[in-house]
């Protein structure tokens, strides 16, 4: 956790919570997870605030169950990918913020710098959710079962290649 007296700048915040507002409004068909997936972007974007990774990450990790619950509960495929791109930008943003305020301090100007990364995530993903739909419509065999492992797989492709 960083110190108290360090707190990532209010673009990062409001950049982390448009983003997980965007994923929980993707789940507003299937209710229940729509809750779930608030009450994870509200700690998501405590967490970013607070300047803690943790928390950020807990806060992640329930809006990735809330998209696994949506697809279980036959969310459309399309909505699916917008919760997916959704939380992955806001915990991109969260860290990012994090990171940038951890290694140049609170009085630096970070906001080009957080609003850069957020643009390159958000066509990196966007690119991403191109390829997975263009995947999911030109398969056939209508097994939502494989298209949610293959969403979430790809998902995952994408953070390790942001990661890199």
């Amino acid at each position: 956790m960083m110190d108290e007296e360090i707190r990532p700048p209010r673009v990062g915040v409001l950049m982390t919570g448009g983003a997980v507002t965007v994923a929980t409004l993707a789940m507003a068909l299937v209710p229940s997870a729509a809750v779930v997936a608030m009450i994870g972007g509200v700690i998501a974007v405590v967490g970013t605030a607070r300047g803690s990774r943790v928390i950020l990450g807990i806060g992640t990790v329930c809006q990735i169950g809330a998209i696994v619950f949506a697809g279980a509960a036959a969310l459309p495929p399309g909505l699916l990918l917008v919760a997916v791109l959704g939380v992955v930008l806001g915990w991109d943003v969260g860290e990012q913020s994090i990171n940038v305020t951890e290694q140049l301090g609170a009085g630096a100007t970070m906001v080009r710098s957080i609003v850069v990364h957020a643009a390159a995530t958000t066509l990196v993903g966007a690119v991403a959710m191109v390829i997975v739909y263009g995947t999911f419509l030109a398969s056939s065999g209508g097994q939502p079962l494989v298209a949610l492992v293959a969403f979430l797989g790809g998902g995952g492709l994408v953070l390790l290649a942001m990661r890199a």
